[in-house]
């Protein structure tokens, strides 16, 4: 991903913060590549809709955010989308669509930028170099290209202060040393209210009431109010004192019959023959939940792949 390439930012701040940037590649402050942003609508709304399972509340929320902000071209903020659920649900695999539906290289793109605390943020005792160094990087990045995203996978894992760099790029008219941020499309990724989510669901399957009728203002409350005092990222963080996140978006857990979906999806992909024996084996060895009910896969569709490889193997 492009942003490990932190050693690129050291050279920057070496060089000076600002010398000659406005006159980079003779390009104007955060005018991106014309031929890189490709975004359509249509393709968009598409993919969304045919490719992500068993998340009707995120595929209107995300296809009405994301349209509007790139269609506008005067937004008075940048976007700003907290995703919410359990791993495995589609909170990465969405942001990557975005990528792939906005720029000609998809999620390769040096517009796309992808951050793991696992990764980026490991070392709780260098708090103040990752805020440095994630200050300068979405700085430089942004007056590259005005349209850039920026991922933050696992916030709930990022060490309390980092993410409050942000908060000078996230507001409305935000301009930071004549760099504009306004285009710009920011996603945090978070599992911590997945067992409320969770909760929500599961509560409306005992009323036996049907899934696709939950609505999104059933979830929103909760997921503001938790995410805001029980996520250590954004408690006490200029990020929720200002209401920077423009949406929250949650992600259900996934049934057999989505989880089902995605197999029939990795089976395409491969140019497998649809073979009921080898989804039934699949499903079977995921593990589920509650205990009694069973309704929910613990690990959503990730790794299916990895199981559909090697039940294929056992055949």
């Amino acid at each position: 991903m492009s942003c490990n390439r932190l050693l690129h930012i050291l050279l920057l701040i070496s060089a000076g913060a600002h010398s000659g940037i406005c006159c980079r590649n003779s390009k104007r402050i955060g005018q991106c590549d014309d031929e890189e942003i490709i975004f359509n609508s249509s393709a968009f709304k598409w993919d969304l809709e045919n490719k992500l399972h068993g998340q009707h509340l995120v595929v209107p929320t995300v296809y009405k955010a994301v349209t509007d902000h790139v269609s506008n071209p005067n937004p008075s903020k940048p976007l700003v989308l907290s995703f919410h659920g359990w791993t495995g649900g589609g909170k990465s695999f969405v942001s990557r669509m975005i990528a792939n539906n906005l720029f000609k290289k998809g999620e390769h793109s040096p517009y796309f930028h992808q951050f793991n605390p696992n990764i980026h943020f490991r070392h709780k005792d260098k708090t103040g170099v990752y805020k440095d160094q994630l200050h300068s990087w979405i700085y430089h990045n942004v007056s590259d290209c005005g349209r850039s995203v920026f991922i933050f996978d696992e916030i709930d894992h990022i060490s309390e202060g980092i993410m409050d760099v942000l908060a000078p790029f996230l507001g409305h008219s935000a301009r930071v040393d004549r760099v504009d941020f306004r285009k710009t499309i920011f996603i945090f990724s978070s599992a911590t209210v997945a067992q409320r989510i969770t909760e929500v669901a599961f509560q409306h399957w005992r009323s036996e009431g049907k899934r696709e009728e939950i609505k999104l203002r059933d979830t929103q409350e909760m997921l503001e109010y938790v995410a805001y005092n029980e996520v250590s990222v954004l408690k006490n963080s200029k990020l929720a004192s200002n209401n920077y996140i423009d949406h929250f978006v949650p992600f259900l857990p996934l049934e057999r019959s989505h989880v089902r979906k995605c197999i029939i999806d990795e089976m395409k992909r491969r140019n497998m023959h649809r073979d009921e024996n080898v989804i039934g084996k699949v499903l079977e060895d995921l593990l589920w939940f509650p205990e009694v009910e069973q309704l929910y896969s613990t690990s959503g569709c990730k790794g299916i792949a990895h199981r559909l490889a090697l039940v294929k193997d056992e055949l």
